[in-house]
């Protein structure tokens, strides 16, 4: 976040704990950037606060307290799997959201798709035709 963003950001800091550090020199074309980090139990803390009210990262949330729940060390079975999903979350490109029983189509990156498979897909999934 810019300077502009300054005063959330040490905020959340005073309220949850965690650093602020520089994450970007300022340069010609481009203000500083600060980056606020929290971790741990704090972090688990906003979370929890915060995440019934999340809309884009709710799942993120979800997963991410599941895994600070399980005991340490982190080399179970349960972590790898949610460390997993945390990364199919973070994947880019378009979500491929699940259809319900009897769909004929869904909707993903802005169009709409037969829920038929397709082997000539960069997707996997046919586009969907009126005709």
């Amino acid at each position: 976040m810019t300077v502009k963003g300054l005063p959330a950001l040490e905020a959340m800091k005073s309220w949850y704990g965690g650093s602020l550090r520089v994450s970007r020199q300022k340069t010609q074309r481009w203000a500083e950037a600060r980056v606020w980090t929290i971790c741990g139990d704090s972090a688990a803390r906003i979370l929890e606060e915060i995440g019934p009210f999340l809309i884009l990262k709710q799942e993120h949330a979800k997963v991410a307290l599941e895994f600070h729940s399980l005991p340490r060390p982190m080399k179970s079975p349960e972590h790898a799997a949610l460390w997993e999903r945390m990364r199919a979350l973070n994947r880019k490109g378009p979500a491929i959201q699940s259809s319900s029983p009897g769909a004929f189509a869904i909707f993903a990156d802005g169009r709409w798709w037969k829920t038929q498979g397709s082997l000539f897909s960069a997707t996997g999934l046919e586009p969907f035709s009126e005709t």
